[in-house]
């Protein structure tokens, strides 16, 4: 009878949710509930971010692409485990089955080690032939300036510090690039006074 009591006593001052309300696993306090119409992670994504179409100059599916093919893996190496970017445990695999005798890896990785081989060697050649223009233009053009009495700034490079080895296609520059660089090297290279 008084339970009732109690009970009728809640109805009359609207306290009756609380009288009733159990508080237990999947029924939070009132006080700590999300407060209605506001967001549970106030400063998480924004709403329909995913779902923007991407600009003109973004390509999400080669960022995509690049994250996956490096992202790393432990994968066994004989009796170990070893970590490797994806791209690199790929290769490996491919290489691998192409050595067990496997025709369409052998295929493949022979075609990737060609294509690389060649991409490389041209890069090479064309860096080389960059460096051998650059070198003889600026040698002309120093040369003249020599003759005129004109005078400029220095090039960076500049073309006595770019050594080419003609016999190994090897090219070193032995000088600073920028203008930045310069001011360091004119210090670092100055001899100490009283040497």
């Amino acid at each position: 009878m008084a339970r009732n009591c109690s009970h009728g006593l809640a109805r009359l001052t609207g306290n009756a949710d609380q009288e009733s309300y159990e508080v237990g696993y999947g029924k939070p306090p009132k006080h700590s509930r999300f407060k209605q119409g506001q967001s549970g992670n106030p400063r998480g994504r924004p709403r329909g971010s995913r779902n923007k179409l991407p600009a003109l100059n973004e390509e999400r599916l080669k960022d995509i692409i690049l994250l996956e093919a490096y992202r790393t893996i432990t994968v066994n190496d004989g009796d170990r485990r070893v970590t490797l970017p994806m791209a690199q445990a790929v290769v490996r695999t491919l290489a691998l089955n192409a050595a067990k005798g496997n025709q369409r890896a052998l295929n493949l990785f022979t075609e990737m080690l060609s294509t690389t081989e060649r991409e490389n060697k041209r890069l090479h050649d064309e860096w080389l032939q960059t460096a051998i223009s650059y070198k003889v233009d600026w040698e002309q053009e120093l040369e003249r300036r020599k003759i005129t009495g004109e005078t400029g700034p220095d090039p960076l490079p500049h073309p006595d510090d770019i050594v080419i080895n003609m016999q190994t296609g090897l090219v070193e520059v032995n000088g600073p690039f920028t203008k930045e660089e310069k001011v360091v090297w004119d210090v670092t290279t100055q001899p100490l006074p009283g040497s």
